[in-house]
Order: structure tokens, then sequence, then C-alpha cells
């Protein structure tokens, strides 16, 4: 995917205008996403930035982009040009991941191309980065995966769910969880048919959820 899609605003430093809209969700309320502010803004903690990672949430996407823009879901340190990043991205109705490799000049991208998103449907989004492949899950099953084979990169920037600038998508977002382990494709596939994961999970660095469980 050319970087030159990219129109998403780095909104590291931005905060939402106002409070968070909540809208019913996958499991209770969501965030929603109007694709002109990020619909929540986490500050940097250096337990955002595991060596290994999967990111896991649920989307439901209003109207499916009919531009090639990339989009961002969910992620953290800006887009694909800044340091450290890792996010999941939305291009049409392809689901993505991106991930920045020490060493390289910005994030590589992964997109789906069988497997794809419908509008106005709840679908499981997760990305996984073992140290040498980052590989893409829609609806617990493998949707892309492309070889990266070296550290990721560490940053400093802010976690959000949705982007600014108008370039981020138009749903909702619910149940975000970042591990600190590569999950295998059995337990993204019970996330998918609806098993959640909780703080105690062992790899569980955080989870951000509308619902009071």
């Amino acid at each position: 995917m050319a970087l030159a899609a990219f129109i998403i605003a780095a909104c590291v430093a931005a905060e939402p205008s106002a409070a968070p809209t909540m809208v019913p969700g996958r499991f209770g309320d969501a965030w929603a996403c109007a694709g002109d502010a990020p619909a929540l803004v986490v500050a940097h903690e250096s337990a955002l930035e595991p060596a290994l990672l999967t990111l896991e949430a649920w989307v439901r996407i209003d109207r499916l982009p009919t531009d090639a823009a990339v989009r961002r879901i969910v992620g953290k340190n800006g887009n694909a040009r800044t340091p450290g990043h890792y996010g999941l991205y939305l291009s049409g109705d392809k689901l993505g991941a991106a991930l920045d490799g020490e060493g390289k000049d910005a994030a590589t991208l992964a997109f789906s191309t069988d497997r794809l998103l419908r509008a106005g449907q709840w679908h499981h989004a997760a990305m996984t980065w073992d140290g040498r492949v980052l590989k893409v899950y829609l609806d617990g099953a493998p949707a892309a995966a492309v070889v990266i084979d070296r550290p990721r990169a560490i940053g400093d920037g802010a976690f959000a769910i949705a982007a600014g600038g108008g370039s981020g998508i138009a749903g909702a977002v619910d149940e975000i969880v970042l591990w600190d382990r590569a999950l295998p494709r059995a337990e993204l596939a019970a996330h998918a048919g609806g098993e959640r994961a909780h703080a105690p999970d062992p790899g569980v660095v955080r989870r951000w959820t509308g619902d009071p469980d």
C-alpha cells in the first residue's frame, strides 16, 4: 500500500473536542467515530509499547470509504510516518495493520484481500506481531501477513481510537485489548466468537471498553 494514500492526520497531541459519544456496541456501549476527531486519546505509557503484541478490537463501519485512503481504526504513535507506530486500519472494505520495524523509514502495512468488511456489521479485527511477522485477522481468521523480521521501533506518542482531520472512520469501536504477546489463531477465533479478554488474563496490557462488565 503506497504511503501516499496515508492522509490520516497525526493526532498524537490532538484531543477530542468534547466528551466521547457512546453508542450501543458489541458489548454494552462503544465509542462513536465520525471521522472528524479521535474518539478517545490515551497518554503515552511505557506499558503500551510491548516488544511483541496483539491489538484487537470490535469495529462497525457504517459507511465504507469509496476512496483509496488508509484510515486508522485504533493505534499508537501517530501514523505510518511516526517512529514506533502500530495500528489497525481500514482501506475501502479491507482491514489492515501497520507496524514500524526498527531501522525503517516508515511502517510496513498489510491488508486483507479475500476477507472483507461489510458496512453496518460488527467485525472482530486483530493484528499480531511475534518479532518477525505482522499478521492481520478478520473475524478470527487470517486475512494478511507480511515478514518484517526486525525488532519493532518503540515510540512515545498517544494511543488513540480513530483519527481526526476528516480522515477517520464512520462507525463505532468497542472492546479494545492490547496484549504483550502474539495471540495464536485459536485464541483470536475464540474472541471473535464472543469470548472476552480480561485484565487478569496472562499478557493483557490494557483493555478499553464502554461496558462496565
